[in-house]
């Protein structure tokens, strides 16, 4: 019940902060939930009752009475949608745009005015934990951007509190644990070589949500350690990312072997080890260091191995990597094919015998093709090209048989 009442403190608390419960809503002709429909028809013209109702969450019947009133106060216009007569297309007249600079102008001049007595580390702070409670309480996974980045100073601290807390709630280990980290992470800052060494750290919405280093071992062998994605964080990839850009650093810095030291029970780990190209060695060993009973293991890559025969699965990833048959006699059309993966696709495909038509936008990118790739240039959201596209790949391709 506790966390009941601190949830309902908040929400008085902001809900008040943030003046919602006024009529004249930043002093806009207004209440709150009018402002919101401004808002959004006037993001997104011609869009639905329906649609709009549904990504609010708003009853149907309340969302027509309001969208009535502001239709008959001039603010917004109802026409039948061009594609499909039987639907109603929301657009802003000239009325509702000039009210809808002024919300968007006057709830900026609001955050600002709310952010300017905070210094920069309060606002990251403040920016970080809106995210928690929107990915906490939201109904869907963020999809923002996971950056990568160096360390700076704090993120060490960081690195030790986290490690230290996600392997307490999840296996138990105690104090020598959280040592073990934080004089990892000594060693690292006290001997660092940044020609040869490196520590990401992942962010997302300017909160950590991971972390890994690559440190100087030998001459010819590097330590993938201290590998942390946030629970938050988890299902998104970002641990083969990061393990990827581990292994990338240490090829590109000429070490001959990446290795690491892992756990039997980490099992989501271990099997990002594995699909990256790491090999489980033969040698473990059973302690309890740490408090609970574990078995520790020791995996290994050969880096420059890994470059000759994973780099088809890396690059153009799992279905075209593990393509080790011929494609000879296949006929295939790369959309978006001359940049990026859609490259790496294309011209994996054309390296196992395959015959290859590409399209895109990008006119440049479609020039420096390899001569062997037919190509056009085509936008597939427009129909009228696409139909074009077709009748284009017939004669390169003579019809085509891979998509």
């Amino acid at each position: 019940m506790a966390h009941v009442e601190a949830l309902r403190e908040f929400n008085r608390f902001y809900t008040r902060r943030i003046d919602v419960l006024r009529n004249d809503y930043l002093g806009s002709p207004f209440a709150l939930p009018e402002a919101r429909l401004v808002f959004e028809i006037g993001r997104t013209p011609g869009i639905s009752a329906t649609t709009l109702g549904r990504d609010l969450g708003i009853d149907l019947g309340y969302l027509s009475r309001v969208l009535q009133g502001l239709k008959r106060r001039g603010y917004v216009l109802a026409k039948r949608a061009p594609e499909d007569a039987r639907r109603s297309a929301l657009t802003l007249t000239d009325k509702g745009r000039k009210a809808c600079l002024l919300l968007n102008t006057r709830s900026r001049d609001k955050a600002v005015t709310m952010l300017e007595p905070l210094s920069d580390a309060q606002r990251a702070r403040l920016v970080g934990a809106m995210g928690e409670v929107q990915g906490l309480l939201g109904t869907e996974k963020t999809k923002s951007e996971i950056t990568l980045r160096e360390h700076r100073p704090g993120d060490m601290g960081w690195i030790v509190e986290r490690h230290a807390v996600c392997y307490y709630e999840q296996d138990g280990w105690g104090a020598p644990f959280e040592a073990l980290i934080a004089d990892i992470v000594k060693q690292f800052l006290e001997n660092f070589d940044p020609a040869r060494e490196r520590c990401w750290i992942a962010e997302r919405d300017g909160s950590r949500v991971g972390c890994v280093f690559v440190v100087k071992d030998t001459k010819t062998t590097a330590k993938l350690r201290l590998l942390l994605v946030e629970p938050a964080a988890r299902g998104t990839g970002l641990g083969r990312r990061l393990v990827e850009e581990c292994i990338a650093f240490s090829r590109a810095k000429g070490y001959q072997k990446l290795v690491l030291w892992t756990h039997s029970h980490l099992s989501a780990a271990r099997a990002i080890y594995r699909k990256t190209g790491f090999k489980q060695l033969p040698r473990t060993e059973v302690h309890d260091t740490f408090g609970p009973k574990a078995v520790s293991e020791f995996w290994e890559l050969n880096s420059k191995k890994a470059a000759r025969s994973g780099r088809r699965e890396r690059r153009g990833g799992a279905i075209i990597g593990a393509m080790d048959t011929s494609a000879k006699g296949l006929r295939v059309l790369v959309t978006a094919g001359a940049a990026g993966i859609g490259r790496v696709i294309a011209q994996t495909f054309l390296d196992h015998g395959a015959r290859v038509h590409v399209c895109d936008v990008d006119e440049k990118a479609l020039a420096a093709l390899p001569k062997q790739i037919t190509h056009s240039r085509t936008d597939v959201a427009d129909v009228a090209q696409v139909d074009k596209l077709f009748e284009d790949v017939r004669k390169p391709l003579a019809g085509s048989t891979c998509w």
